[in-house]
């Protein structure tokens, strides 16, 4: 007997692939249905994130790849970004002394709360891609949405005087793989 929920995530798996740009490589394309499945193995919400952070990564060259995830702040009006999983590290970043023990025993790098982009926020805010130049980073700021609710964002930072702007393909791959993240995020 099939899971009740196995043919709402097959309709999700298969509104991902439709979402997908027109024209990738067989590599690509073969990259995002590795991420979209590896979803289906993840146990909880963290290895979900952890799992999607590893197959964009495969898809699309930054320095850091960060999913925040939104928190009621006071009252359900306002919502801060926390961040649940990182891959990656920023010029910057690699420069902070290896003081912090938690950096080191961890074996990752910590986005600490409230050190997300303006794009992070403000896709947040306006629920829409946001990419922009803040200072000498390139940020790509998606926001992950299931249904109606805001779950989190996406946030994909290049960073250097060298670092290339986010083609149009990579916003709109990036984006399409987003909703089966959300959903895995959601579940």
């Amino acid at each position: 007997l099939a899971h009740p929920a196995a043919g709402v995530e097959d309709e999700i798996e298969a509104g991902a692939i439709t979402l997908l740009p027109a024209h990738l490589t067989p590599e690509t394309l073969r990259a995002a249905f590795e991420l979209v499945a590896s979803l289906h193995f993840a146990g909880d919400q963290k290895s979900a994130a952890h799992t999607a952070l590893a197959g964009f990564a495969a898809l699309a060259n930054a320095d850091r790849w960060t999913i925040y995830l939104t928190s009621e702040v006071s009252g359900g009006e306002a919502s801060s970004l926390e961040p649940l999983a990182v891959r990656g590290l920023t010029e910057t970043e690699r420069a902070i002394a290896e003081t912090d023990w938690r950096r080191a025993l961890l074996g990752e790098a910590i986005v600490m709360s409230g050190a997300e982009s303006q794009a992070a926020r403000e896709a947040a805010t306006r629920i829409e891609t946001v990419t922009r130049d803040e200072g000498v980073r390139r940020v790509l700021a998606v926001p992950m949405v299931n249904g109606v609710r805001l779950l989190g964002v996406l946030e994909v930072v290049r960073e250097g005087e060298e670092a290339v702007a986010f083609l149009a393909s990579e916003v709109e791959l990036i984006g399409a793989l987003v909703v089966p993240v959300a959903s895995a995020l959601a579940n």
